[in-house]
């Protein structure tokens, strides 16, 4: 996802075909491959498809959603450290999910922490 809104920051120049359509270049049609845009909202604004997808994309997203929600409030700054260095550091995800496994083995096992609820999933 965040190759395309980096490439919407710095989109490509289009040409027009002469009769108000933008013409599809080899170049263009590759942008929009690479970059999962949808060519009926790009050109027509119809944002139908977009708003199915981002649906469709919630859904499989909430297993995250309610992993990330099972930590500690003290552990979400951390978890969000660990996903900002798989997306702009390129950490791998495995190597980044273990180190914050131990992040969390070590604060749960701290007996000085005290906790608002200790039956947190691991």
């Amino acid at each position: 996802m965040l190759g395309w809104l980096k490439n919407m920051l710095h989109p490509m120049e289009t040409r027009s075909s002469g009769v108000g359509y933008p013409l599809l270049t080899d170049e263009l049609m590759e942008w929009i491959e690479q970059n999962d845009v949808n060519m009926d909202w790009l050109f027509g604004g119809n944002p139908s498809v977009i708003v199915k997808r981002a649906v469709e994309k919630s859904k499989e997203d909430r297993p995250f959603l309610d992993y990330a929600g099972s930590f500690e409030s003290e552990l979400k700054p951390t978890l969000v450290a660990m996903l900002r260095a798989v997306v702009f550091q390129n950490v791998p995800v495995e190597e980044a999910h273990n180190a914050f496994s131990v992040v969390v083995q070590e604060f749960r096992a701290d007996p000085n922490i005290v906790r608002e609820n200790n039956d947190k999933m691991n």
